[in-house]
């Protein structure tokens, strides 16, 4: 969590009160399994703060706040993303850019979707859909991926649609996805 301090630093709240708050409520949310996505939110001097953690493979759990606004791409975001545009005819100009691209939390009820910031930042508004795949959740859940270009053909959204309408339990590797050719782009 140290890379978000500086933010909560600037909201006048207090750094071990967060990470107490924070192991309080993974703590009431009981064991998980490794690589599993978890997100809460807690509330700290009467600002309600939003979590992302993930476990890791030695049991522990490392997590992160969302403060809400634009952020980089994760790493494992971006891992997903470029699988999806690589078939894509506009994938190169895509994946050179990936690195650069702000995105925001979409409030999905966490399936972990994404919003893409316009290079001039105006609201963009769905154009077509460029790339689509599925997964199987660890709970056994079909998932949906799907990367959505704006009306002027900006990355728009990545979208995770879990059939279930519940959370994403973990977060997919590259790998997990399966595909589906559209032909589009």
């Amino acid at each position: 969590m140290r890379h978000t301090f500086r933010h909560i630093d600037q909201l006048g709240l207090d750094r071990d009160a967060i990470s107490n708050a924070i192991r309080a409520d993974l703590a009431r949310q009981g064991p998980v399994s490794p690589g599993a996505n978890i997100t809460g939110s807690v509330s700290v001097g009467g600002v309600r703060l939003e979590y992302r953690a993930f476990a890791v493979v030695d049991g522990t759990t490392t997590s992160g706040l969302e403060m809400s606004g634009w952020r980089k791409l994760r790493k494992e975001e971006a891992a997903l993303v470029a699988a999806l545009v690589r078939s894509s005819p506009r994938a190169n100009e895509f994946l050179r850019s990936l690195s650069e691209r702000l995105v925001e939390d979409m409030n999905d009820g966490g399936m972990c979707s994404l919003r893409f910031r316009t290079a001039d930042n105006r609201k963009g508004r769905f154009g077509k859909k460029i790339a689509e795949a599925q997964f199987t959740d660890e709970d056994g859940t079909l998932v949906s991926a799907v990367v959505n270009l704006d009306e002027s053909g900006e990355l728009f959204e990545f979208d995770i649609w879990k059939v279930d309408f519940s959370p994403l339990k973990r977060y997919p590797r590259p790998e997990d996805l399966r595909i589906k050719p559209l032909g589009v782009g």
